[in-house]
């Protein structure tokens, strides 16, 4: 921002206005975006629009850069500027009327007018002296560029037309109760085409606007006394939306390119904007001047002079304070777009943040998030396939309809793809259990949980969960968890019976897909059945084999039993239990154990079961 300050203070300072320009464009080209292909169709516009700065008077104020949707009409309906200084001797009173509009042809070309109305008024003993009229006409264009999804960047030429009353006499000489033309404290007109340009950077946020000004005026009005009087400028407004109430603040500053008019205005606004319907709104705002102007010499002309009588510069009056009220109807569609404009947030579901680096993609349209925001800019009305896809996080996947000339906002939030399980253990009497834990669905992992009888696991979200737990002298469990729940985390007690001597709970032995292994975390549990079959010499067991369904219900059933069949035989070559003693059959995907909707639980249905079916005469 310095390197703009430096090149407007001192390119401005010779009047060097082309350099300045070009000098400009070449910092933004550098700094944002390239601009060279603007430049020329800014060239005329700048070289003929002409504009001065003159306490108000044109109603200027921070300039926004921020594209509206189709083709809109603006009005500004009279808005009220009052200007108030008191001291021993006298009261001074200025105020304006304002009033104005412009269209936007485009979302990105705006154009428009003010005509502004003065009023002045000195109080003092020897009677009342007032002056009315009207001021010079301003108009500008406004062209504005999209640099990224919330930062935009805006040119706006303008100039004035010398349609007010010029001073020719000096305030002293005034008559009590006779309207003075051409403005007391301030020229109602600059009897020339005066002319200036903005350069305009606008930041968006979901909340908040900040927008700033930079720009300079070349003035023609005051020859007498030896120089021009432009300006330069720099200023920035900071708008909140808050609802119905929005308040803002401005801060303006200006400078002359020579001493010989002064000080030029520098003030803070504060304010608010209030909406009362679809279109009006009223503002609010009061300007404080930061100091006061000196008094600056009326200069008289010589004969050679095109201009006569006597010009007051840039006025001497300088106020306490002023108050603005204005009543604006703006974004009245003209002619609908057959665009709109559509842009997707996505927020974490949990914490209520937004979400960078998401991927959005709507049909061919594809978009990353930045700080929580994926601009499609305009898009065709239809209906579109939103996708959107990120680590981390459950993919969404649904369709959006898009009207004609909307601006459309739609709020995704994403779901984290895991939840955190917090498994508790204990035994009937709620004392911790140190136990072990074998989850299928996760390739037979098994984990423990702690001295506190606590296991803490992220799993994934959209995936059902089947776990085997166990600790000695306990019965063992087995325990189902549900997926497509909406719990982040997700607290699970599991009360463990103690067994008596004669009393066994068979767990459930899964295999992967497509075999009959029997996988090494399931020995262990193995052992515990072998064991106790030694000690219980006259159970009879039978193992039930299942499948998924997955190939040919034939092939289902034959691997189902080799599956019992597999873990028969480990039992019979690790404890020598007999042959008789243990039935086996295979149900092929008959019998599953939860639904077979996802890979998940068809994992859960790969698996061997164990009952008694009787005890040995023996």
């Amino acid at each position: 921002m310095g390197t703009v300050f430096y090149i407007l203070f001192h390119g401005y300072r010779h009047c060097e206005i082309i350099n300045l320009l070009t000098a400009m464009v070449q910092w933004l080209k550098f700094k944002y975006v390239k601009l060279s292909r603007y430049f020329p169709v800014l060239l005329p516009g700048i070289l003929f629009a002409q504009f001065i700065f003159s306490g108000g008077n044109t109603g200027v104020r921070v300039e926004k850069a921020v594209p509206k949707i189709g083709r809109s009409l603006k009005i500004l309906l009279p808005r009220a500027s009052i200007w108030y200084k008191n001291s021993d001797s006298v009261k001074y009173y200025a105020s304006s009327i304002i009033t104005g509009g412009g269209i936007y042809f485009t979302s990105w070309f705006y154009a428009g007018f003010v005509v502004p109305y003065h009023m002045d008024e000195l109080r003092k003993k020897t009677g009342n002296i007032i002056s009315r009229g009207l001021g010079d006409i301003f108009i500008n264009i406004k062209l504005i560029k999209k640099l990224d999804t919330s930062f935009y960047l805006g040119f706006m030429p303008f100039m004035t037309f010398p349609l007010g009353d010029l001073r020719v006499e000096n305030p002293d000489s005034a008559t009590p109760g006779e309207n003075f033309k051409g403005g007391l404290f301030r020229d109602f007109t600059s009897n020339s085409y005066d002319y200036g340009l903005f350069i305009i950077l606008s930041k968006k946020w979901r909340k908040a606007e900040l927008h700033l000004n930079m720009g300079g005026w070349n003035g023609y009005q005051y020859p007498f006394a030896g120089a021009e009087p432009n300006l330069y400028i720099g200023s920035f407004a900071l708008f909140y939306k808050a609802g119905v109430l929005n308040p803002f603040v401005e801060f303006f500053y200006s400078k002359f390119t020579t001493d010989t008019f002064g000080r030029a205005p520098v003030f803070i606004t504060l304010g608010s904007m209030m909406k009362i319907g679809r279109f009006p709104s009223i503002t609010f705002s009061m300007d404080i001047p930061l100091f006061h102007r000196g008094t600056v010499n009326v200069v008289r002309p010589d004969n050679s002079n095109k201009y006569y009588g006597f010009i007051s510069p840039f006025p001497n009056f300088t106020p306490s304070y002023s108050v603005n009220i204005s009543l604006d109807v703006s974004e009245i569609v003209m002619k609908e777009s057959a665009l709109s404009r559509v842009k997707i947030l996505t927020i974490d579901a949990q914490t209520g943040s937004p979400i960078d680096k998401v991927s959005c993609k709507l049909d061919d349209h594809y978009r990353q998030t930045e700080r929580g925001i994926a601009d499609f800019g305009l898009l065709e009305p239809g209906v579109y396939e939103l996708k959107i896809q990120k680590d981390g996080y459950c993919p969404v996947k649904k369709f959006i309809k898009v009207g004609r000339n909307k601006d459309i906002r739609i709020e995704v939030k994403l779901k984290r793809n895991f939840f955190t399980l917090l498994l508790k253990v204990r035994d009937q009497e709620r004392n911790p259990v140190q136990a072990k834990v074998f989850f299928p669905g996760l390739h037979g992992k098994s984990f423990e949980t702690n001295e506190a009888g606590m296991l803490t696991l992220n799993l994934n979200r959209d995936s059902s969960y089947s776990a085997y737990i166990w600790a000695p002298d306990f019965k063992g469990d087995n325990i189902f968890i549900k997926g497509d729940h909406t719990h982040d985390t997700l607290a699970v007690e599991v009360l463990l019976n103690r067994k008596e001597e004669t009393e066994f709970f068979f767990p459930v032995i899964y295999f992967d897909f497509n075999s009959y292994k029997v996988k090494r975390e399931y020995l262990p549990l193995l052992d515990q059945v072998g064991k106790y079959l030694l000690t219980h010499p006259d159970l009879i067991i039978e193992i039930d084999g299942h499948a998924s369904p997955e190939g040919p219900d034939e092939y289902n059933y034959i691997l189902s039993k080799k599956r019992a069949e597999a873990v028969k035989e480990y039992l019979i070559e690790r404890y020598g239990i007999k042959r008789e003693r243990i039935i086996i059959k295979g149900f092929g995907k008959d019998v599953p154990a939860v639904p077979n909707i996802s890979p998940e639980k068809r994992a859960i249905n790969r698996r061997a079961e164990f009952r008694v079916i009787g005890r040995s005469e023996k």
